[in-house]
């Protein structure tokens, strides 16, 4: 009977990491930092303190969570 050799082989696998203004992301961030600027400058919502206050934040948490994205994508990717 012949013998069978076993032989493990271990392959890594790479990961593209887009450049920022390519991904959805992006634009998403964008976007929104856009309607918070209309707000924040009285062409949506005139008059309305506390509206803008909400798109402050909402812009302020949108660029947290863009940046942190983007952290986390080139951290777990080969950081290009």
């Amino acid at each position: 009977m012949a013998k069978v050799e076993e032989v493990t082989v271990k392959v890594k696998a790479e990961t593209v990491v887009k450049p920022g203004y390519k991904t959805t992301e992006f634009y998403m961030t964008v976007a929104a930092n856009i309607v918070s600027l209309l707000v924040l400058s009285g062409v949506l919502l005139p008059g309305s303190k506390w509206a803008g206050i909400v798109a402050l934040i909402g812009a302020a948490l949108t660029n947290m969570g863009y940046t942190a994205g983007r952290t986390n994508a080139k951290k777990n990717g080969n950081g290009q």
